[in-house]
Protein backbone atom coordinates (compact mmCIF):
# COMPACT_ATOMS: atom_id res chain seq x y z
CA UNK A 1 0.00 0.00 0.00
CA UNK A 2 2.93 2.39 1.15
CA UNK A 3 4.45 1.12 -2.44
CA UNK A 4 0.98 2.09 -3.89
CA UNK A 5 0.56 5.94 -2.01
CA UNK A 6 4.33 6.96 -2.89
CA UNK A 7 3.63 6.02 -6.88
CA UNK A 8 0.92 8.14 -7.19
CA UNK A 9 2.78 11.16 -4.96
CA UNK A 10 5.61 10.76 -7.32
CA UNK A 11 3.19 11.16 -10.52
CA UNK A 12 1.33 14.17 -8.69
CA UNK A 13 4.82 15.80 -8.34
CA UNK A 14 6.30 15.13 -11.50
CA UNK A 15 3.02 16.50 -13.48
CA UNK A 16 3.18 19.36 -11.32
CA UNK A 17 6.96 20.40 -12.53
CA UNK A 18 5.79 19.52 -15.92
CA UNK A 19 2.73 22.17 -15.77
CA UNK A 20 5.44 24.35 -13.77
CA UNK A 21 8.11 24.61 -16.67
CA UNK A 22 5.75 25.87 -19.15
CA UNK A 23 3.32 27.85 -17.74
CA UNK A 24 3.84 31.45 -19.23
CA UNK A 25 5.70 30.09 -21.99
CA UNK A 26 3.73 30.71 -25.45
CA UNK A 27 2.76 27.59 -27.03
CA UNK A 28 4.24 26.57 -30.11
CA UNK A 29 1.93 25.07 -32.45
CA UNK A 30 2.82 22.33 -35.01
CA UNK A 31 0.87 22.52 -38.37
CA UNK A 32 0.99 20.53 -41.01
CA UNK A 33 0.42 21.88 -44.88
CA UNK A 34 -2.91 21.26 -45.37
CA UNK A 35 -3.30 23.44 -42.02
CA UNK A 36 -1.66 26.05 -42.82
CA UNK A 37 -0.16 26.62 -46.14
CA UNK A 38 2.75 29.00 -47.21
CA UNK A 39 3.41 29.56 -50.88
CA UNK A 40 6.01 31.95 -52.99
CA UNK A 41 5.31 31.34 -56.84
CA UNK A 42 6.12 34.06 -59.52
CA UNK A 43 2.85 35.29 -60.83
CA UNK A 44 4.66 34.86 -64.16
CA UNK A 45 7.08 31.86 -64.37
CA UNK A 46 8.59 32.92 -67.52
CA UNK A 47 9.32 36.99 -68.71
CA UNK A 48 11.34 38.31 -70.63
CA UNK A 49 14.54 40.26 -70.18
CA UNK A 50 13.21 43.85 -68.50
CA UNK A 51 9.87 42.76 -67.75
CA UNK A 52 9.03 43.61 -63.97
CA UNK A 53 9.37 39.90 -61.84
CA UNK A 54 5.99 39.47 -59.41
CA UNK A 55 6.21 37.21 -56.48
CA UNK A 56 2.71 35.91 -54.92
CA UNK A 57 3.43 35.63 -51.73
CA UNK A 58 -0.02 33.40 -50.53
CA UNK A 59 -0.83 31.77 -46.90
CA UNK A 60 -3.83 29.35 -46.32
CA UNK A 61 -5.84 28.94 -43.08
CA UNK A 62 -6.85 25.83 -42.69
CA UNK A 63 -6.72 25.74 -38.78
CA UNK A 64 -9.94 26.12 -37.13
CA UNK A 65 -9.29 29.75 -35.66
CA UNK A 66 -8.04 32.79 -37.35
CA UNK A 67 -3.94 33.12 -37.65
CA UNK A 68 -2.00 36.95 -38.10
CA UNK A 69 0.93 37.37 -40.08
CA UNK A 70 3.32 39.97 -39.09
CA UNK A 71 4.51 41.49 -42.30
CA UNK A 72 6.32 45.25 -40.90
CA UNK A 73 6.76 48.62 -43.20
CA UNK A 74 4.75 48.24 -46.43
CA UNK A 75 3.94 44.47 -45.75
CA UNK A 76 7.58 43.25 -46.93
CA UNK A 77 9.66 44.88 -43.75
CA UNK A 78 10.16 41.14 -42.34
CA UNK A 79 10.62 38.77 -45.52
CA UNK A 80 13.90 37.61 -46.65
CA UNK A 81 15.05 36.31 -50.07
CA UNK A 82 17.63 34.64 -51.67
CA UNK A 83 18.53 34.34 -55.01
CA UNK A 84 20.66 31.99 -57.02
CA UNK A 85 21.56 33.49 -60.42
CA UNK A 86 21.68 31.92 -63.55
CA UNK A 87 25.62 31.74 -63.40
CA UNK A 88 25.02 29.81 -59.91
CA UNK A 89 25.86 33.40 -57.63
CA UNK A 90 23.97 33.33 -54.57
CA UNK A 91 22.57 36.59 -53.80
CA UNK A 92 20.94 37.17 -50.13
CA UNK A 93 18.58 40.12 -49.13
CA UNK A 94 19.97 42.63 -52.09
CA UNK A 95 16.98 44.87 -52.01
CA UNK A 96 18.10 48.58 -51.67
CA UNK A 97 15.28 51.18 -50.62
CA UNK A 98 17.32 54.15 -51.66
CA UNK A 99 17.40 52.44 -55.23
CA UNK A 100 13.54 52.27 -55.39
CA UNK A 101 11.32 54.95 -53.75
CA UNK A 102 8.04 53.71 -52.98
CA UNK A 103 5.14 55.81 -51.83
CA UNK A 104 4.58 55.17 -48.30
CA UNK A 105 1.13 53.42 -47.16
CA UNK A 106 0.42 53.77 -43.46
CA UNK A 107 -0.99 50.42 -41.51
CA UNK A 108 -0.67 47.92 -38.79
CA UNK A 109 1.89 45.91 -41.07
CA UNK A 110 -0.62 43.17 -40.03
CA UNK A 111 -2.57 40.49 -41.94
CA UNK A 112 -5.49 38.64 -39.76
CA UNK A 113 -6.47 35.40 -41.72
CA UNK A 114 -9.76 33.96 -41.19
CA UNK A 115 -10.28 30.02 -40.59
CA UNK A 116 -10.60 28.45 -44.76
CA UNK A 117 -9.25 32.19 -46.40
CA UNK A 118 -6.36 32.81 -47.91
CA UNK A 119 -3.97 35.78 -47.60
CA UNK A 120 -2.17 37.14 -50.97
CA UNK A 121 -0.03 39.46 -51.69
CA UNK A 122 2.09 40.70 -54.70
CA UNK A 123 6.30 41.40 -54.08
CA UNK A 124 7.80 43.08 -56.97
CA UNK A 125 11.21 41.34 -56.65
CA UNK A 126 12.95 43.81 -59.56
CA UNK A 127 13.25 46.00 -55.92
CA UNK A 128 15.04 43.09 -54.39
CA UNK A 129 17.01 41.91 -57.07
CA UNK A 130 18.17 42.75 -60.52
CA UNK A 131 17.57 40.23 -63.01
CA UNK A 132 19.66 41.23 -65.61
CA UNK A 133 20.39 38.17 -67.51
CA UNK A 134 18.44 35.19 -69.52
CA UNK A 135 18.09 32.15 -67.46
CA UNK A 136 17.18 30.19 -65.13
CA UNK A 137 17.28 31.58 -61.51
CA UNK A 138 15.86 29.57 -58.44
CA UNK A 139 14.33 32.06 -55.39
CA UNK A 140 13.94 31.29 -51.91
CA UNK A 141 11.43 33.13 -49.45
CA UNK A 142 11.05 33.25 -45.67
CA UNK A 143 8.59 35.34 -43.39
CA UNK A 144 10.99 35.82 -40.91
CA UNK A 145 8.19 37.07 -37.70
CA UNK A 146 6.07 33.78 -36.58
CA UNK A 147 2.76 32.98 -37.26
CA UNK A 148 0.94 34.10 -34.65
CA UNK A 149 -2.34 31.75 -32.95
CA UNK A 150 -4.89 32.77 -30.46
CA UNK A 151 -4.05 32.29 -26.64
CA UNK A 152 -0.28 33.35 -27.57
CA UNK A 153 0.27 30.17 -29.69
CA UNK A 154 2.68 30.69 -33.11
CA UNK A 155 3.57 28.58 -35.80
CA UNK A 156 7.23 28.91 -37.09
CA UNK A 157 8.03 30.57 -40.28
CA UNK A 158 8.30 28.49 -43.17
CA UNK A 159 10.60 28.86 -46.25
CA UNK A 160 9.56 27.87 -50.29
CA UNK A 161 11.82 27.82 -53.59
CA UNK A 162 10.19 29.08 -57.02
CA UNK A 163 11.97 29.39 -60.12
CA UNK A 164 11.84 31.58 -62.81
CA UNK A 165 13.19 31.66 -66.47
CA UNK A 166 14.01 34.98 -68.19
CA UNK A 167 14.00 34.90 -71.67
CA UNK A 168 16.05 37.19 -74.19
CA UNK A 169 15.00 40.80 -74.77
CA UNK A 170 11.53 40.90 -76.47
CA UNK A 171 10.25 44.86 -77.60
CA UNK A 172 7.05 43.58 -78.85
CA UNK A 173 6.24 41.94 -75.42
CA UNK A 174 7.87 44.88 -73.18
CA UNK A 175 5.97 47.35 -74.90
CA UNK A 176 2.91 45.86 -74.34
CA UNK A 177 3.53 45.23 -70.56
CA UNK A 178 4.16 48.92 -70.59
CA UNK A 179 0.96 49.57 -72.30
CA UNK A 180 -1.01 47.89 -70.25
CA UNK A 181 0.24 49.27 -66.95
CA UNK A 182 -0.21 52.56 -67.65
CA UNK A 183 -3.61 52.34 -68.77
CA UNK A 184 -3.69 50.65 -65.12
CA UNK A 185 -3.11 53.89 -63.70
CA UNK A 186 -4.54 56.42 -65.60
CA UNK A 187 -7.83 54.47 -65.81
CA UNK A 188 -7.80 54.17 -61.50
CA UNK A 189 -8.72 56.56 -58.89
CA UNK A 190 -7.29 55.82 -55.42
CA UNK A 191 -3.27 55.70 -54.63
CA UNK A 192 -4.24 51.45 -53.68
CA UNK A 193 -5.30 50.62 -57.35
CA UNK A 194 -2.19 52.22 -59.11
CA UNK A 195 0.38 51.74 -56.59
CA UNK A 196 1.73 48.43 -57.22
CA UNK A 197 1.27 48.84 -61.38
CA UNK A 198 3.03 52.21 -60.55
CA UNK A 199 5.97 50.87 -59.14
CA UNK A 200 6.03 47.83 -61.93
CA UNK A 201 6.17 50.22 -64.67
CA UNK A 202 8.68 52.21 -62.63
CA UNK A 203 11.36 48.99 -62.40
CA UNK A 204 11.46 48.56 -65.81
CA UNK A 205 15.00 49.44 -66.95
CA UNK A 206 14.52 49.66 -70.69
CA UNK A 207 14.06 52.72 -73.01
CA UNK A 208 11.08 51.56 -74.18
CA UNK A 209 9.39 52.43 -71.13
CA UNK A 210 10.25 56.48 -70.87
CA UNK A 211 6.85 57.27 -72.95
CA UNK A 212 4.69 55.21 -70.76
CA UNK A 213 6.38 56.74 -67.46
CA UNK A 214 5.95 60.05 -69.26
CA UNK A 215 2.28 59.26 -69.86
CA UNK A 216 2.12 58.18 -66.05
CA UNK A 217 3.91 61.08 -65.04
CA UNK A 218 1.05 63.54 -66.70
CA UNK A 219 -1.74 62.46 -64.70
CA UNK A 220 -0.61 64.30 -61.66
CA UNK A 221 -1.40 61.55 -59.06
CA UNK A 222 0.99 62.00 -57.19
CA UNK A 223 3.18 58.98 -58.68
CA UNK A 224 6.81 61.82 -59.16
CA UNK A 225 8.07 60.28 -56.46
CA UNK A 226 8.64 56.37 -57.89
CA UNK A 227 8.29 58.15 -62.01
CA UNK A 228 11.36 60.26 -61.94
CA UNK A 229 13.54 58.35 -60.25
CA UNK A 230 12.84 55.13 -62.93
CA UNK A 231 13.34 58.18 -65.79
CA UNK A 232 16.52 59.00 -64.37
CA UNK A 233 17.74 55.68 -63.85
CA UNK A 234 17.23 54.86 -67.52
CA UNK A 235 18.53 58.46 -68.67
CA UNK A 236 18.48 58.16 -72.36
CA UNK A 237 17.70 61.37 -74.65
CA UNK A 238 13.60 60.93 -74.44
CA UNK A 239 14.09 60.42 -70.32
CA UNK A 240 15.53 63.77 -70.13
CA UNK A 241 13.35 65.39 -72.93
CA UNK A 242 10.87 64.62 -70.38
CA UNK A 243 12.00 65.58 -67.53
CA UNK A 244 12.75 69.54 -68.85
CA UNK A 245 8.96 69.38 -69.66
CA UNK A 246 8.41 68.30 -66.09
CA UNK A 247 10.38 71.52 -65.16
CA UNK A 248 7.36 73.83 -66.06
CA UNK A 249 4.85 71.31 -63.96
CA UNK A 250 3.12 73.37 -61.15
CA UNK A 251 1.71 69.67 -59.98
CA UNK A 252 3.13 68.35 -56.36
CA UNK A 253 6.62 67.98 -56.22
CA UNK A 254 7.27 67.29 -59.88
CA UNK A 255 9.24 70.14 -60.81
CA UNK A 256 11.74 70.03 -58.05
CA UNK A 257 12.09 66.19 -58.81
CA UNK A 258 13.10 66.35 -62.23
CA UNK A 259 15.30 69.63 -61.94
CA UNK A 260 17.17 67.18 -58.91
CA UNK A 261 17.47 64.50 -61.62
CA UNK A 262 18.51 66.51 -64.27
CA UNK A 263 21.25 68.09 -62.09
CA UNK A 264 22.51 64.66 -61.45
CA UNK A 265 21.63 63.64 -65.21
CA UNK A 266 23.81 66.60 -66.20
CA UNK A 267 26.97 64.78 -66.61
CA UNK A 268 25.26 61.32 -68.50
CA UNK A 269 24.08 63.06 -71.48
CA UNK A 270 26.31 62.62 -74.77
CA UNK A 271 23.77 65.07 -77.36
CA UNK A 272 25.37 68.67 -76.83
CA UNK A 273 22.22 70.44 -78.39
CA UNK A 274 20.51 68.24 -75.40
CA UNK A 275 22.96 69.20 -72.90
CA UNK A 276 22.93 72.92 -73.52
CA UNK A 277 18.86 73.07 -72.98
CA UNK A 278 19.65 71.17 -69.46
CA UNK A 279 21.73 73.80 -68.89
CA UNK A 280 19.92 76.85 -69.72
CA UNK A 281 16.80 75.15 -68.35
CA UNK A 282 18.23 74.78 -64.43
CA UNK A 283 20.07 77.98 -65.16
CA UNK A 284 16.49 79.71 -65.92
CA UNK A 285 14.84 77.70 -63.13
CA UNK A 286 17.58 78.47 -60.43
CA UNK A 287 16.63 82.64 -60.75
Amino acid sequence: MRNITALILFWWLATFASIAQTSGKPAEIKSSPDQVDVQYRFQDGSITLNEPAVLLFSVHNGLSHPVTLTLGAEKTQFFQFSLRTPEGRTLQNSRNPGDYVSIVIFGSGKATIEPGAEYQQLILMNEWFRFGMVGTYFLTGQLTTRIEIPGGGSLPPLSRTTRLEVKPRDPVRLENVCAALARQVKDTLSVEDWRFPVQMLSSIVDPIAVPYLGEVLATNKGTENVVIPALERIGNDDAVAVLLSALGDKSGDIAVLARQSLTRLQDRIDNSGLKEAVSRALATTAQ
